[in-house]
């Protein structure tokens, strides 16, 4: 996956639906956002990420969470 084009997918839209690979080496489908209007306020913000992680916030969950770019990540559905 394409950093730029998910940090873009993240950031414009309302709800984005990605599978990945965990640390432990299960699979995990999550639904995320980056997108400001979305994110409560409550949650401050992601803090600096080396350049192979990526930290969304989890919609689902209601907090960030990262995902390592490196172990392969999916995009499953883009909500607007």
């Amino acid at each position: 996956m394409d950093k730029d084009k998910l940090l873009n997918l993240l950031i414009n839209k309302e709800r984005v639906v990605v599978r990945f690979i965990k640390k432990d080496g299960s699979t995990r489908m999550m639904n995320c956002t980056l997108n400001p209007d979305v994110i409560p306020e409550i949650v401050g913000t992601s803090a600096p990420r080396p350049e192979h992680l990526i930290t969304v916030y989890d919609i689902d969950n209601d907090g960030w969470r990262s995902i390592n770019l490196e172990n392969g990540v999916d995009i499953v559905e883009v909500y607007e």
